[in-house]
């Protein structure tokens, strides 16, 4: 089983500010200085390392729904 995909970058900016619509391919970021876009890390529960509060030390901001305690590194 794959992965989820992770729709945020390690620059913490969306996917969609790293892709040209006619192109469809990763360009640099157009708010920051990051040069590709790089999926953030997924935990077990589907969400990216950005739903976790202080970057991956708490709980998942939709732990409301799956009971996501802590993140967990989507492993295969």
């Amino acid at each position: 089983m794959n992965p989820p995909l992770a729709y945020v970058c390690t620059c913490t900016h969306l996917r969609r500010l790293h892709v040209r619509r006619d192109q469809g391919r990763s360009w640099p970021c157009r708010w920051c200085g990051c040069t590709m876009f790089s999926p953030e890390p997924v935990c077990r529960c589907g969400h990216g390392l950005k739903s976790h509060r202080r970057r991956g030390e708490g709980k998942c901001n939709q732990a409301y729904l799956d009971g996501c305690t802590a993140f967990r590194p989507w492993e295969e």
